[in-house]
């Protein structure tokens, strides 16, 4: 699905080797992104050819139920997502392989979070482990510490 907004976009390789692929709610109903088997407000997991491999629990959908999510990366095999709320409530998430756990919410702002990416190590002025994400609203830079880092 396609649309002037909610669109998704992010892209990572997985440590897997899949190609992980967010799809936005595509500005459709809630209840749309509530159905694995419906492509909006989904997380694709595919080959690099584009063929669907073992493992996922519905066709190429991985992940589901996101409004719109921005940014993705790995934190060792664990997904980690940003998504924009409606209103409100943007948001990092940690995907567990059966719902999303809640990281980071912003309330009632609307900082709108982009891309994320995990700090390689050696990084200068950040620690092996943290998060990066932009935001679009605010124009501010994050970071979220993990693991006690």
């Amino acid at each position: 699905p396609a649309a002037p907004v909610h669109n998704g976009g992010a892209l990572a390789f997985g440590p897997d080797g899949m190609l992980y692929v967010t799809i936005g709610d595509c500005n459709g109903p809630p209840e749309a992104m509530q159905d694995p088997r419906d492509l909006r407000g989904t997380v694709l997991r595919v080959r690099p050819d584009g063929s669907i491999p073992p493992g996922n629990p519905h066709g190429a959908v991985f992940a589901w139920n996101f409004r719109n999510p921005y940014g993705l990366t790995f934190v060792g095999d664990e997904l980690w997502l940003t998504e924009n709320g409606a209103e409100c409530c943007d948001r990092l998430l940690r995907w567990d392989g059966d719902h999303a756990f809640v990281a980071f919410d912003s309330g009632r702002s609307r900082p709108s979070p982009t891309g994320l990416v995990l700090v390689p190590p050696h990084a200068p002025y950040a620690s092996t482990g943290d998060l990066l994400f932009g935001t679009w609203h605010t124009m501010t830079l994050h970071r979220a510490r993990l693991r006690g880092a």
